[in-house]
C-alpha cells in the first residue's frame, strides 16, 4: 500500500507539468499535434487490422501440394500425385546429343533460381511504384540486373531477331534453314510482332532496327487479303504495344492508318459479325473462298486491339464497330441458354453455326478476351458471361483419365455426338490456365468487398488452372523430346493409358500458350514448380529447334529425339509470345511484373495494352 501511495504523486506531478506544458504550447501547434497522433493511431490499426489480415488470406502454404489443393470427398479422380513423385520419377530432361547437323548443339541448359516470393506477397497494393505504365528506360535499366536464366533468354530473343534480319529482312516470317524469307501478308510481320519484346528485354539497338525499318520502308497499301484477326492481333497489337513503351509516334501513326483498313473487316452484311479476310489497299472485306464461315476466337478477339486504337485516338467508332460483336454474341447467348458455343458464326445472318464446342482453334480466345475485356472496360456482362462459361467447361467438358495420373483435361463436344465428350485437347488449350490465374489474382486476390460465393469462385478457378497447367506439363514430359504435339488424345479407359499423339498431330510450332500460363501462374502463387517446368520447355526448344545458323524451326516430330522432321519456319509469335513470356517468367524484378499484372492487359498475341479503369 505504501508503494501505491507513493506512485500516486509522482504521477499527479508529471501530469500537472504535462498539462502547463501543453497549454503554454500555440493553439496551431496543439492542434496539428492532435492531427498526428490521430493519424498515427489510424494507421497503426489499419495495419493490424487489415493488412495483417489481407496478408493472412492471400499467403499460400508452401507446405502444401499446388495440384492437390481439393477435397477428395471419395472420388478417385481427385487422387492426383503430388508433384514431388513426378518431378522425381517422371521428369525428363532433354538428351544431350542431336543428330541433326541443322541444330546448335551448345547444351545450353540452365539451372533455377531459388524460389522467389510471390509479389502478392511482396508488398501490398498501397506501395507506391511511381507512375503505373512501364518505360523503355525502367525495362532497360531492369535487362541490366538480369539473372542467368533471363539472360539465355535474351540471348535467344537475339539469335532469333538477328537470324531474320540476316536471312529475312522485311519478310514476314523466316525460314532459318533455308536461310530465306516468306511472306503471308507482306507487311513485315516478325518485326511488328516483336518491337515490345525488344523493349521488354532490354535490347535498344534491335528495336531501333526495327523502329528504322518502320519509319522508312513500312506500307500497309498491300493489294493483298490479310486474315482481320491475325493481322490486328500481330500487327495493330505489336504497334500499339510498342508505342506505349517506346512513345514513339510514328508507331501510333502506322498503327491508325492500319487500323482505318481493319475496319472494314465489320462492313459484313450482318453488320456485327465481321468477314475473316480484308484486301488492305482496296478496303475491301470478305469471306474466304473455302469457307463463308468465319471463326468464333477470331471475330470476338479484335476488341481489345480497336478499344486501344479508339482511347488514343479519341474515335469512339473502332470500338463501337468491334464491341458490336461481342454485344450480339452476348444477346445470342441470352437467347440459347447455353455459355458453351459452336465455332463458327456467319457474317451474313449473325447466326451461330450448328458445329464442334472446343476451347482449342477456332473458340479459344473467345473465352480468354469476356474476361480481359472485362478488366479493359469493367462491363459487367463480359464477367458474368465469363463466370458462366468457365462453370459451363468445368461441368461438361473437362474429365480425367482412368490411370494412374488422373490427368484433368478440356475434351470436346463434336457435332456428330452432343452426348459424350471427345477427348482430344489441343496445346492451344493450355492458354486457359493463365486465363484463370489472371481472374484469381484480381477477382479474388485484389477486392474484399467481393461476396463469399463470388470468392470461392475464383478460389475453384485456380485449382482448375493448376490442375490443367499439370495436364498440358505432362503433353511435354511424356514425349520422347521433351516438347508438346500440336494435339494430344487422353486415355478414356484403362487400356487407354493416360496420353497418346496421332501421327497427323506430331508437329510442334513454337506456341507458347503454356509458358504463357506458367508466368501467370509462378508470380501469382509464387511457387517454383512453374519455373521448374519452363526451365524444362526452354531448353528443349534449345535443343530440338534451334538453328546454328539463326533462328529457330517448328518441328514435324516430337517423338523421335534422332530425327524431328524440322521444318523450316520460324513462326512470329516466337518472339512475341513464346520468348517474351519465358523471359518475363524468369523476371525477378517485382515492381514491373506488379505493373504488368495491375495496369495492362496482355493481347492474346502477348501485346501490352494499359487497362485505362
Amino acid at each position: 500500500m505504501d508503494l501505491n501511495t507513493e506512485k500516486l504523486p509522482n504521477f499527479k506531478s508529471s501530469f500537472l507539468l504535462f498539462k502547463r506544458k501543453w497549454k503554454r504550447l500555440p493553439k496551431f501547434l496543439r492542434f496539428y499535434l492532435i492531427v498526428a497522433i490521430i493519424f498515427i493511431i489510424f494507421t497503426f490499426s489499419y495495419y493490424v487490422l487489415f493488412i495483417a489480415t489481407k496478408k493472412s488470406l492471400i499467403r499460400i502454404d508452401e507446405n502444401v501440394d499446388p495440384l492437390l489443393n481439393n477435397d477428395n470427398n471419395g472420388d478417385s479422380n481427385q487422387n492426383i500425385h503430388p508433384p514431388s513423385q513426378f518431378i522425381e520419377h517422371n521428369i525428363m530432361l532433354p538428351p544431350q546429343n542431336s543428330n541433326s547437323d541443322n541444330f546448335d548443339n551448345t547444351n545450353k541448359e540452365f539451372v533455377s533460381t531459388k524460389k522467389l516470393p510471390s509479389i502478392l506477397l511482396d508488398g501490398d497494393d498501397n506501395d507506391d511504384d511511381g507512375d503505373k505504365m512501364i518505360t523503355n528506360e525502367e525495362l532497360f535499366i531492369a535487362s541490366k540486373k538480369q539473372n542467368e536464366q533471363q539472360k539465355l533468354i535474351q540471348e535467344a530473343i537475339q539469335h532469333s531477331w538477328n537470324g531474320y534480319r540476316k536471312y529475312a529482312w522485311g519478310k514476314d516470317m523466316l525460314k532459318p534453314i533455308t536461310q530465306k524469307g516468306s511472306n503471308w501478308f507482306g507487311i513485315g510481320l516478325t518485326i511488328l510482332d516483336s518491337l515490345d519484346t525488344l523493349l521488354i528485354a532490354g535490347l535498344n539497338d534491335e528495336f531501333k532496327q526495327g523502329l528504322e525499318w518502320v519509319k522508312n520502308d513500312l506500307t500497309f497499301d498491300v493489294n493483298e487479303n490479310v486474315n482481320c484477326f491475325e493481322t490486328t492481333i500481330r500487327a495493330l497489337a505489336g504497334l500499339m504495344s510498342a508505342y506505349h513503351i517506346s512513345k514513339e509516334k510514328i508507331l501510333l501513326e502506322k498503327a491508325i492508318d492500319l487500323g482505318d483498313r481493319l475496319i472494314h473487316c465489320f462492313d459484313s452484311q450482318s453488320k456485327t459479325v465481321p468477314f475473316s479476310d480484308v484486301n488492305l489497299k482496296k478496303k475491301m472485306a470478305k469471306a474466304p473462298s473455302y469457307m463463308p464461315e468465319s471463326s468464333l476466337s477470331e471475330v470476338s478477339s479484335v476488341q481489345l486491339e480497336f478499344r486501344d486504337l479508339s482511347y488514343e485516338t479519341n474515335d469512339k467508332s473502332y470500338e463501337e464497330k468491334s464491341f458490336a460483336t461481342s454485344k450480339h454474341i452476348h444477346d445470342l447467348i441470352q437467347q440459347r441458354k447455353n455459355y458453351l458455343l459452336p465455332m463458327y458464326i456467319n457474317p451474313y445472318t449473325g447466326n451461330l453455326m450448328t458445329s464442334t464446342i472446343t476451347m482449342g482453334a477456332r473458340a479459344d480466345s473467345y473465352y480468354e478476351y469476356l474476361y480481359k475485356q472485362y478488366l479493359q472496360t469493367k462491363i459487367e456482362f463480359l464477367l458474368d458471361d465469363y463466370i458462366r462459361s468457365i462453370d459451363a467447361i468445368e461441368n461438361r467438358l473437362t474429365s480425367r483419365t482412368k490411370s494412374k495420373l488422373k490427368l484433368l483435361y478440356i475434351g470436346e463436344i463434336l457435332n456428330t455426338d452432343q452426348q459424350s465428350i471427345h477427348p482430344k485437347m489441343d496445346h492451344l488449350v493450355c492458354f486457359l490456365s493463365g486465363t484463370l490465374a489472371l481472374g484469381y489474382y484480381h477477382e479474388h486476390l485484389q477486392p474484399f468487398y467481393r461476396l463469399q460465393i463470388v470468392n470461392e469462385t475464383f478460389i475453384n478457378h485456380l485449382k482448375l488452372a493448376e490442375d490443367l497447367a499439370r495436364t498440358c506439363h505432362y503433353m511435354y514430359n511424356l514425349t520422347e523430346t521433351g516438347l508438346s504435339p500440336e494435339i494430344g488424345y487422353f486415355g478414356q479407359d484403362y487400356q487407354d493409358g493416360d496420353f497418346y499423339i496421332k501421327p497427323r498431330d506430331t508437329h510442334n510450332l513454337l506456341r507458347p500458350e503454356f509458358v504463357e500460363s506458367l508466368f501467370f501462374l509462378y508470380h501469382i502463387t509464387g511457387k517454383q514448380i512453374y519455373r521448374d517446368w519452363g526451365l524444362q520447355v526452354f531448353n528443349a526448344f534449345q535443343k530440338y529447334t534451334r538453328i546454328n545458323t539463326g533462328g529457330y524451326t517448328t518441328i514435324n516430330d516430337v517423338r523421335h529425339p534422332k530425327n524431328v522432321k524440322p521444318k523450316d519456319k520460324m513462326e512470329s509469335f516466337w518472339l512475341a509470345e513464346t520468348l517474351k513470356y519465358l523471359y518475363l517468367l524468369f523476371m525477378d524484378d517485382h515492381k514491373i511484373i506488379r505493373k504488368l499484372l495491375n495496369n495492362y492487359v496482355f493481347n492474346t498475341e502477348g501485346h501490352l495494352l494499359p487497362r485505362r479503369v
